[in-house]
């Protein structure tokens, strides 16, 4: 069936990373073709490297939305949140929402700058649960179609301190990295390989509070497991992931 928006004439097919649209055939939208059967029509893309989901569309813009870094610190009974994206031109506004026992719920919005190069956002939830909190933002564009950031948690009182790689297994070479509750100060990231090499290493210059970091990985960096070092100082720890 087609919407009030769909021109069969401009069409492509497109495919979806789970949040947004990432690739899309043709470049240049072409009119679909009729079918065998009356009223059937279809369209055909190319250069697809990844399995579904798949749609066919006129509304072929990819939405640049890259969060750079996600943040969270309690203070008292509130949560200030605090976030950078890579460029906003295309996103309409920010939704912030917290999980709860029945998924994740809306506290508050944002109205996009609608700027060019990195825009740094914050958001106070002052109902802000005692224990244990995760939020996450979602980017919402002019076509609305949205990007969910990396999750980021604060923890109740005085919590241990402790980073988390989530999602683990790493999807399309994006590590997600979870800082809670860690010192402020400069850390370094390292991918090791098997045999003890070190394969790719990033800096990220850590706040107070708890923090989400997304890396992308070299493209370059072949599938499989490898050991990640977490250093600052003389501190250093590591943990195993998996790379799709």
């Amino acid at each position: 069936m087609e919407g009030a928006v769909f021109n069969r004439a401009y069409t492509s097919v497109v495919h979806s990373n789970g949040s947004v649209v990432d690739y899309f055939s043709p470049s240049t939208p072409t009119a679909a073709t009729a079918g065998a059967s009356p009223g059937y029509w279809y369209q055909q893309g190319n250069g697809f490297t990844s399995f579904s989901p798949f749609s066919v569309t006129s509304n072929t813009t990819i939405l640049p939305f890259v969060f750079k870094t996600v943040r969270a610190r309690r203070e008292a009974q509130r949560a200030n949140l605090v976030w950078d994206i890579a460029d906003d031109r295309e996103i309409a506004q920010y939704l912030i929402e917290r999980q709860t026992a029945a998924g994740f719920v809306q506290v508050g919005s944002l109205p996009a700058r609608q700027a060019s190069g990195v825009q740094a956002y914050s958001f106070t939830d002052v109902q802000a649960p005692a224990g244990t909190a995760v939020y996450r933002i979602v980017a919402v564009g002019k076509n609305g179609q949205r990007t969910i950031s990396p999750q980021v948690a604060i923890a109740a009182g005085n919590a241990a301190p402790l980073w988390i790689i989530s999602p683990n297994p790493v999807q399309q070479k994006r590590l997600n990295l979870q800082l809670q509750n860690m010192p402020a100060g400069q850390y370094q990231l390292r991918i090791v390989g098997q045999q003890g090499q070190v394969l790719a290493a990033h800096w990220l210059s850590n706040q107070a509070g708890s923090n989400t970091y997304q890396w992308q990985l070299p493209a370059t960096l072949p599938a499989g497991l490898y050991r990640v070092v977490l250093s600052s100082g003389q501190w250093q720890q590591s943990s195993s992931i998996l790379v799709q």
